[in-house]
């Protein structure tokens, strides 16, 4: 049996509006939406993102970024690798020498603070903890605003290529119609019926025709919301 080759499926702002429209059946077979009807869509879905944002449901998609550490750093900054990150979730060391990857361990600011100024002058050809300062120098510099990643013990090297490899969640910003959204896929279908749902009341359709969607619309949030929130273990592999 032939398969597609493809592993990854994406839709636009407009597809997840399109959806919408189609399941309130104020579209014709074959018929688009005018730029009245997506601009207000629009507005509404996103106005949806955001509340789910803040009812605590991750519509994020990790991001993976490198960036070269050197001789006698304990710190780098990353804000031009990672502008607009709002969370690292992972660090992980890699050894040019050795080509090893080492996954390290997430410190306080308080933990970093106190192993760095203890006196202590440990440098390791292998750092073990990170910790992120978004915005602000924790050592007592001026720069405010650079996103800073933090690693102990001081990095000891001769080797140019060694690096960090960093995986974080970016801002969620508005989407416009056209955008690839910036979400997991799993979260199209529960935004396309519970967009559909919002817009009901606009559009005079009668609660008995919402009923089937409404109940799909809850449904699939949930399913999408258990599998986000799924506990699972994670065994890394050998290579990043």
């Amino acid at each position: 049996m032939s398969t597609s080759g493809q592993g990854d499926y994406n839709v636009s702002g407009s597809d997840i509006i399109l959806e919408a429209l189609e399941l309130l059946g104020v579209l014709a077979e074959g018929e688009s939406a005018n730029g009245f009807m997506e601009e207000t869509a629009q507005r509404t879905l996103n106005m949806i993102v955001k509340n789910w944002q803040a009812e605590g449901f991750n519509l994020h998609t990790l991001h993976k970024k490198e960036v070269g550490i050197t001789d006698g750093n304990n710190s780098v900054d990353i804000s031009t690798v990672a502008p607009d990150y709002f969370e690292i979730t992972d660090v992980v060391f890699y050894n040019a020498d050795t080509e090893q990857y080492t996954p390290m361990t997430q410190m306080s600011h308080d933990e970093w603070f106190k192993a760095t100024y203890n006196g202590s002058t440990e440098e390791s050809r292998t750092p073990t903890s990170w910790f992120w300062n978004p915005g602000g120098d924790v050592s007592g510099g001026d720069a405010d605003n650079v996103s800073t990643m933090y690693i102990w013990p001081t990095l000891d090297t001769t080797n140019a290529n060694d690096k960090l490899i960093i995986w974080g969640q970016r801002n969620a910003f508005g989407l416009d119609a056209g955008d690839s959204p910036d979400y997991p896929s799993y979260w199209y279908l529960p935004l396309a019926f519970n967009l559909a749902v919002a817009l009901a009341p606009k559009y005079g359709v009668s609660p008995a025709r919402m009923d089937r969607v409404q109940m799909l619309a809850r449904e699939y949030k949930e399913t999408a919301e258990g599998f986000d929130r799924e506990d699972f273990v994670y065994f890394s592999p050998s290579k990043y």
